[in-house]
């Protein structure tokens, strides 16, 4: 037999037991059993002597009704104590039976977060690589605003821009704002140090950076277009866990705390680029194989 098949009951049955044994709920359930069960056996026994009197022509009194009851109540913790040691390897038998399925459980967990950074240490692998990000084009310029218009490119469609947007700054010099998720430990950089950075805002330098515009870089699922791949450049994971594990590292952008869960990326931090512009310039932004962000053009920085 399958042993995956075999999880789902034991799965089951140890979450019962568990109930049972450590919820209030579950206690109250066990009591419940109990008294129905003490209720219907002294149920009977009133029955018996009710049937009884009834055929020898005599009433059953109150008095002989308390009785039998606590003949009864007598019998039902007798019985009890006499079963003691069936009881106490019934309950070492589920608490056995809840530690195994734990550590099942743990087992499996082990081995699907094995599986993940697996999954996520090939993502990394298939984003080492230099990326166009966007070109830009100083449409004017006067020393105190500067009106950009931005291309990007998506890595699936190589060659043009997919997407224009036009952004205003303030001030001569133009900043790109960008995360950069630092890959630190062994299980995803194998040895070297991993970086990826993502271009998310432009800014000048007379406004702060919080006052900067947002680039149009992410894709309807969240995804910046240039860390999409078509599937036949995609190596060493499936299509479906690429895509999934990629959305899986942005999410980790904005939650530090499943950052730290993961375990996986070890910091993010901000990194910016700058540029002197002048009407008429143009320039492309670029993130080199080693995660860094550069500007590259006519005029230099």
């Amino acid at each position: 037999m399958d042993i995956e098949s075999l999880k789902g009951p034991l799965f089951a049955a140890a979450d019962a037991v568990s109930f049972l044994l450590t919820r209030p709920a579950g206690w109250a359930i066990l009591g419940g059993i109990l008294a129905l069960g003490f209720a219907l056996r002294a149920s009977g026994a009133l029955r018996d002597r009710f049937l009884a009197c009834e055929a020898s022509g005599r009433r059953m009194g109150a008095g002989q009704a308390l009785g039998i009851l606590l003949r009864e109540l007598y019998g039902s913790l007798a019985g009890a104590v006499a079963v003691l040691p069936t009881v106490a390897v019934v309950l070492v038998g589920a608490v056995l039976l809840v530690g195994v399925s734990d550590s099942v459980r743990r087992l499996d967990e082990i081995a699907e977060n094995r599986a993940r950074i697996s999954e996520l240490s090939a993502v990394v692998r298939n984003l080492e690589r230099r990326y166009r990000v966007a070109d830009v084009r100083v449409l004017s310029a006067d020393g105190r605003t500067a009106r950009l218009s931005l291309a990007f490119y998506d890595s699936r469609i190589p060659g043009k821009p997919v997407r224009t947007q036009e952004a205003a700054v303030e001030g001569s010099e133009v900043f790109v704002d960008a995360l950069v998720l630092d890959f630190a430990y062994s299980e995803i950089e194998s040895g070297r140090r991993v970086n990826l950075a993502l271009p998310y805002r432009v800014y000048g330098n007379l406004q702060a950076p919080a006052d900067g515009q947002e680039l149009a870089l992410l894709d309807e699922r969240g995804v910046p277009l240039l860390y999409r791949r078509a599937e036949a450049e995609i190596y060493g994971i499936e299509p479906e866990a690429y895509d999934a594990r990629l959305e899986e590292l942005m999410d980790l952008l904005e939650d530090e705390g499943a950052r730290r869960r993961a375990g996986i990326v070890r910091s993010v931090f901000g990194a910016a680029v700058r540029r002197r512009v002048r009407a008429g310039d143009s320039f492309t932004i670029w993130i080199e194989q080693t995660g860094g962000l550069t500007i590259k053009g006519d005029g230099g920085f």
